[in-house]
């Protein structure tokens, strides 16, 4: 987003004004718009999403639920995360209508186990978003098919928590391995320092592993992996000196 080229356009110019206060040479490598590093939600594809979306079709509960406080809203999805925030919105909201494709979810048993027992959480299973609608005031609601069977789901507000793709292409190699070390899910890596497995080579913000996928999250990783960069090649200058 706008806020993380603030940031690397900030963190690399203070690099820069260090290198040059050090006397050493620095090679920029080829960077285009769009290559950045971190996750992105996958989208529905369905018609009315992205117009809808930040007018009630969001992917974080944390920054949006508020706005509907005591109101009804859908959560999607069948995982860990689609649960949780499940949980967390019944906090807020009136009712909570969980909406899976399946009958069955991939969460963890506890987690399934206290949405089940959570009353303002009611199932819609064996469904899928057909089509988001509204009005120049915002989403109206969506249009589900359970088994053939459409049904007109009127919330202003549908959270969608279906996966994410993370971004991580500019850390493979030309044999198709990484640069360092990621997880499962491609995340990489990292120590409390943001220094990943591969010495000199600091990952923060969204792309790491266990990362908040907060903004200011995300610019306090990028700050304290800033710090640690410095310290890095401000020891490899005392060994080896330009």
């Amino acid at each position: 987003g706008t806020e993380s080229h603030d940031w690397a356009s900030m963190l690399y110019r203070m690099y820069l004004r260090y290198a040059e206060k050090k006397g050493w040479k620095v090679e920029v490598l080829d960077y285009q718009a769009g290559d950045e590093a971190g996750i992105k939600d996958v989208s529905l594809l369905v018609k009315g999403e992205a117009e809808y979306f930040g007018k009630g079709v969001s992917t974080c509960a944390t920054c949006d639920g508020f706005f509907y406080k005591d109101k009804e809203v859908a959560v999607l999805g069948g995982g860990d995360t689609a649960l949780e925030e499940a949980i967390y919105l019944a906090n807020i909201c009136s009712k909570v209508y969980l909406i899976h494709r399946r009958d069955g979810f991939r969460a963890a048993p506890s987690t399934v186990k206290r949405v089940k027992e959570n009353p303002k959480i009611e199932f819609i299973l064996n469904a899928i978003v057909k089509k988001a609608y509204g009005g120049p005031m915002g989403l109206d609601g969506v249009i589900l098919d359970q088994n053939g069977k459409e049904i007109d789901l009127k919330v202003p507000g549908i959270f969608v928590f279906v996966g994410m793709n993370v971004n991580n292409e500019v850390l493979k190699q030309e044999d198709g391995t990484f640069l360092c070390d990621v997880n499962e899910w491609g995340e990489v890596k990292v120590d409390l320092r943001m220094q990943t497995t591969t010495p000199g080579l600091f990952a923060a913000g969204d792309i790491r592993e266990y990362a908040s996928k907060q903004v200011v999250c995300a610019a306090g990783d990028g700050a304290t992996a800033a710090i640690n960069a410095i310290a890095y090649v401000d020891k490899i200058g005392e060994i080896l000196p330009c």
